[in-house]
């Protein structure tokens, strides 16, 4: 726990859902809200036995400890922490992305923070949202992502994806080497919007408010140019990390967090990655 001191006396720093509340769901290794216990359930490879940790347990070596030296551990439960109960889940072993490799947590950013490693192939975490993302015209979607591929076509290598139902309906982050690529879904044809950029590691947010959208990468904004459709169509409630859209060609890296709101944070933009920033330290 983070504290904050007013004349010499310590309170507890709000979580982040404490301080930018309302989202549809969030996904993190770090306590994200006070009333949050465990955030990720983990299979360990000698014996496949599974257990569930807290955020304080990830980072402090409880996890490592378990898992054991020389073995790995790989993500089971991604347990969503808006309070809506849409876990990111994965019960075939050999589709779980890696959190512990040869007995050490994954860790990412320069703060070396616990991460989710996606090395290809078919490692997946999927969740069913509890309200659909179709009619919507206002959404904000935000992850933290590590990439080691470039790009390919529209949601192929996608960390973050709600596939589609009908024609140019995935809502999506694609986050690659050489450029960053998302969409809100509408039914619009071509509505893929590409940031070409170089790419280590990135907070990626993206904001949806009706017919403009919006994205800030690492500290630069960047606006739609031509104009969207006014709400989101066909997109299914599905949420998956890691596949794409495409087995043969996923997401390849470390994923740290991803959020979605059913409505914009574009004004809380700023404030949102500095309090990422400030814990992974994903760039300067």
């Amino acid at each position: 726990m983070s504290l904050i001191y007013i004349n010499s006396y310590a309170f507890p720093a709000a979580s982040f859902l404490d301080t930018y509340p309302g989202a549809l769901a969030a996904y993190s290794l770090r306590s994200l809200s006070s009333s949050v216990t465990n955030v990720v359930r983990v299979r360990r490879s000698n014996d496949n036995a599974e257990s569930d940790f807290t955020a304080a347990e990830v980072s402090n070596g409880t996890l490592a400890s378990w898992v054991g030296a020389g073995n790995n551990g790989f993500v089971r439960t991604w347990y969503d922490q808006s309070g809506n109960g849409q876990n990111a889940e994965q019960a075939t072993s050999g589709s779980q992305p890696q959190i512990v490799s040869n007995g050490s947590v994954i860790t990412d950013g320069t703060n070396a923070r616990p991460s989710i490693s996606y090395s290809g192939g078919a490692k997946i975490l999927s969740a069913t949202l509890g309200s659909s993302p179709n009619a919507r015209s206002n959404m904000s979607l935000i992850s933290v992502v590590s990439p080691t591929v470039t790009i390919l076509n529209n949601s192929t290598r996608a960390f973050m994806l709600l596939p589609e139902t009908g024609s140019w309906g995935s809502i999506f982050h694609n986050v690659c080497t050489d450029s960053f690529r998302y969409r809100f879904g509408s039914g619009q044809s071509g509505n893929n919007q590409t940031i070409v950029r170089a790419i280590t590691s990135a907070i990626s947010q993206t904001f949806k408010e009706g017919t403009a959208e919006y994205a800030r990468i690492n500290g630069t904004d960047y606006t739609r140019g031509t104009t969207a459709l006014s709400t989101t169509a066909n997109t299914s409630s599905t949420l998956n990390f890691g596949p794409g859209d495409n087995a043969s060609f996923p997401f390849v890296g470390k994923g740290s967090e991803a959020f979605i709101y059913f409505s914009s944070q574009r004004t809380n933009a700023s404030a949102i990655e500095a309090n990422i920033n400030a814990y992974y330290g994903i760039f300067t």
